[in-house]
């Protein structure tokens, strides 16, 4: 009897004690009532240490992730349940299978749960919903308006980055901290167009009335240059948003004068007895090249006519012409600390001189101060009949390309206005044009090619058509062999 339970027995713990006797050199570990003491059943044990891939429980049993039932990952103070055996009589334990209790999700393991929880974890995104009171990024992550950074108005579309937690109670995100994922400033732009409640700066940079930052008293409209603040953001063909926008200073934006198309034919006309130059154009210029040109008034009338002022419609952005001087009297202006194109750089010299420019190097009286130039000249010049005086202009090219400028004579009861043009190049797109003009090649469909020798084909007859239709021979065969 007794040998037929311990045969039981033995089929019945095989599978646990196979290797331990394996190891042991066949010492017999089973023997009588020692099997149940080298085999545990261990439940609410503790993960004491952990390693990469193996840890210890209840700093007495060793194992691996290869006994974890189901893969599951386990950190040191997690609660499990363990089957473990000891290796002989005297040497140490082993689990043989490692699952983590279920307790832990409950109470056991609420303070290693809730330190997952609560840890902050980093997310880029873009903001998909906001109401003013909070939001969503991508569409799942929910943050309140007190997680916004100091400043930071979002709009939909804004790529943010953000610090977020998970709720184990409903098992959401919610971010504690949002802010832009980039930002830069942008300093004396354009406003290219205002569309009602939103704009475009330069082309590139998108603004929305509802979410802009603006100061008292301040409305962007086309052509204001202004100083803003841009977020990144998808916005239609856009790619940056303006977070703030406030206008230059006054000085730094002058007041460009438009004129109808008739309002420009009148103003080009000559007035009041008065001939002035017609011509203004300076030709092509070279980076950096420096050309004046005299205009002449000529008082053709009976009449003493008065030049109150001269200035320029500021059509030219970067104020390439100056006015040099007004009736050979040298008009003097110091360079204005925020604009450096009002002053040529001392290593470019005049590449043409007027006469009037060259008497005065001749008597010495040239100066540093008389090649700055001004922009408006105010002061009363009479002009007796038969009489005429001159204007001096310069033209200091600065940038690449056609521009033009118009020069507004202002007398007593009218105005004269001529065009200055300039065309501005440089050695390395000089380089980029043809070696000769390009001509089209001239084509006459009317003449035709005559060729000295002309050699007819005829093209083959078609092959002579079947009147009778006969079978196949296997067809024919096959009828014969019936017959």
């Amino acid at each position: 009897m007794l040998t037929a339970v311990r045969c039981v027995f033995t089929k019945l713990l095989s599978p646990l004690w196979r290797s331990v006797e394996a190891d042991g050199g066949g010492a017999g570990l089973f023997s009588g009532a020692a099997v149940l003491e080298d085999i545990r059943h261990l439940r609410g044990s503790v993960v004491t240490q952990w390693c990469a891939d193996y840890g210890m429980i209840d700093d007495a049993i060793y194992f691996t992730n290869a006994e974890v039932l189901g893969g599951m990952p386990l950190k040191q103070g997690d609660l499990v349940n363990c089957i473990a055996v000891r290796d002989g009589s005297q040497g140490g334990w082993k689990a043989l299978r490692v699952e983590k209790s279920a307790d832990a999700w409950e109470d056991g393991g609420k303070s290693s749960l809730e330190s997952d929880t609560m840890q902050l974890r980093p997310l880029i995104g873009t903001i998909t919903s906001y109401d003013g009171e909070g939001g969503y990024i991508n569409q799942n992550t929910f943050f309140p308006r007190h997680s916004l950074s100091e400043g930071y108005e979002p709009m939909k579309g804004d790529w943010v980055q953000a610090k977020y937690v998970i709720n184990p109670n409903q098992w959401t995100t919610q971010a504690q901290s949002v802010a832009p994922l980039r930002y830069s400033r942008l300093d004396k732009v354009q406003v290219t167009s205002v569309y009602g409640n939103s704009g475009v700066v330069e082309d590139t940079v998108f603004f929305s009335m509802d979410s802009l930052l603006l100061p008292a008293n301040f409305q962007p409209a086309p052509g204001d240059f202004v100083n803003l603040v841009m977020v990144e953001s998808t916005q239609s063909f856009y790619n940056w948003r303006a977070l703030c926008i406030a206008p230059c200073e006054k000085s730094e934006k002058p007041s460009v004068k438009s004129f109808s198309e008739v309002d420009l034919a009148v103003l080009l006309e000559n007035k009041g007895g008065l001939d002035v130059s017609t011509y203004g154009n300076f030709g092509e210029l070279m980076m950096g090249e420096k050309r004046e040109m005299v205009m002449w008034i000529q008082n053709k009338g009976l009449e003493t006519q008065t030049l109150k002022c001269c200035e320029f419609a500021n059509w030219d952005s970067e104020r390439q012409f100056s006015l040099v001087n007004i009736n050979g009297s040298k008009l003097v202006q110091q360079k204005p600390p925020s604009r450096e194109a009002d002053t040529a750089p001392p290593e470019t010299a005049p590449k043409e001189i007027s006469a009037t420019k060259e008497l005065e190097k001749e008597n010495g009286e040239e100066s540093q101060e008389s090649v700055v130039g001004s922009r408006r000249e105010e002061r009363d010049v009479e002009i007796p009949p038969g009489q005429r005086i001159s204007i001096t202009v310069a033209c200091h090219s600065k940038i690449l390309g056609c521009c033009a400028e118009m020069l507004l004579l202002r007398f007593s009861t009218f105005t004269i206005g001529r065009r200055l043009d300039v065309t501005v190049g440089s050695e390395d797109v000089a380089l980029l044009k043809p070696a000769v003009p390009y001509v089209p090649l001239e084509r006459n469909p009317s003449s035709a090619l005559i060729y000295d020798h002309v050699i007819t084909v005829s093209a083959p007859k078609e092959p002579p058509k079947l009147t009778k239709r006969r079978l196949p021979s296997f067809l024919q065969t096959s009828r014969c062999l019936r017959l």
